[in-house]
Parts: C-alpha cells; structure tokens; sequence
C-alpha cells in the first residue's frame, strides 16, 4: 500500500469519530440563510430548510436537532426557523 493511501485512511477515521461541532453547523446554516435572505421571507425560510433535508447528512441533521434543543444554538431569524422546519 502506498503511503499516502494510509494517510488518507486515518484521515478519514479521525473525521468518523469527532463530534459535530455546534459552532461550525450554525455557521454553516447561517451562511445558507444568509444566501437566501434576498428572497421573500416565506421562500427563503423553505430554500434554506430544504438545502438542509437534500445535502445534509443525516448525523448533521440529528446534530443539528439537539443543537436546537439549547436555548443558545447560535441561529436567529431564517437560519432557525428553517432549522426548525429541517428537523420536523
């Protein structure tokens, strides 16, 4: 096996087994919204939601619903209520 080959092995054994972070998911949520906020308030709250449901992963997803659970998890405006809707 090529050494290189290996690397990328562990690489992606080390992405397997750390936690989501919080912080990185609203960021990410938040940059979607923030794509969107040009649309009707309505539209983009559903866009939002439904780039969630196509792209994300569902270990995002269920990351997503217990950051939601929290009453700071870092969302305001379109990114939360099209998280909210996401995880229904």
């Amino acid at each position: 096996m090529d050494w290189r080959h290996g690397r990328v092995a562990v690489w992606f054994c080390l992405i397997e087994e750390t936690a989501l972070d919080t912080q990185d998911l609203a960021r990410m949520i938040n940059q979607i919204a923030g794509f969107f906020q040009s649309y009707p308030h309505d539209e983009a709250v559903k866009e939002t939601a439904e780039h969630i449901k196509k792209f994300w992963e569902p270990r995002m997803r269920a990351a997503l619903k217990d950051m939601l659970a929290k009453p700071d998890c870092g969302l305001e405006g379109i990114a939360l209520e099209a998280a909210q809707a996401a995880v229904k």
